[in-house]
């Protein structure tokens, strides 16, 4: 369980087409504030409005917004760390994580003290079919901010995402020392801790569900 004076950072999966799981945790945590993209979090008022209707508290992950968080020791926190390029490899039918070359949250969980808290939303990647392919034109376009999805759920209305069931499995905490200058064999380091993590935490959500026994792509 999450140690109260712990300072915490919960970290989902995967991104889907409209992020879902990260929509729901406020609803385990109320007083959990996520970290969206900053273009998201300075630029698009409709979206915020939408999101403090849900109760969601918001904040930004660009570099000198996500610092002040921490440095001020907001917590509990939640990020996407997979972000569009997650997104973009969203796929009917298998679950997949973009992990490989991500470092930066790992980094700022290190240099602040803050435990990372692994989660999953089992079904999300079965809301839509995005078909797959192209990818060094949608890596440039998600370079770029853009979320690189063709998104078709509903048959009737397709940018509604189909009747399947979703839950958001709550990993345990992966406690993480405080480096104030992590190096990079830290972060590789604590960036495969946090993978098998976040793969325990998979393994045990999907079983009896339509996910159990796909395998766990780590893109």
């Amino acid at each position: 369980m999450l140690n109260q004076e712990s300072d915490a950072f919960f970290c989902i999966h995967p991104h889907g087409i409209y992020t879902l799981g990260a929509l729901t945790l406020p609803n385990h945590m109320p007083e959990i504030r996520l970290c969206i993209a900053p273009y998201l979090y300075h630029f698009a008022p409709a979206f915020r409005i939408f999101a403090e209707l849900l109760g969601v508290k918001l904040g930004s992950t660009g570099p000198r917004d996500l610092k002040h968080l921490m440095e001020t020791k907001n917590t509990p926190m939640a990020i996407v760390p997979g972000g569009f390029e997650e997104a973009t490899i969203t796929c009917r039918g298998t679950e997949r994580v973009f992990l490989k070359t991500r470092g930066g949250f790992i980094k700022y969980a290190l240099r602040h003290g803050y435990d990372l808290v692994p989660c999953f939303t089992v079904g999300d990647s079965d809301m839509f079919s995005n078909p797959q392919g192209a990818w060094k034109f949608r890596w440039w376009l998600n370079g770029l901010s853009i979320p690189a999805v063709l998104p078709f759920g509903f048959p009737v209305l397709p940018l509604l995402p189909k009747r399947v069931r979703v839950k958001l499995a709550i990993g345990a905490p992966l406690h993480m020392p405080q480096i104030q200058n992590p190096s990079r064999e830290d972060v590789e380091k604590h960036r495969k801790r946090y993978l098998a993590a976040l793969k325990a935490t998979y393994e045990e959500a999907v079983q009896g569900t339509a996910s159990a026994g796909r395998p766990f792509e780590v893109w």
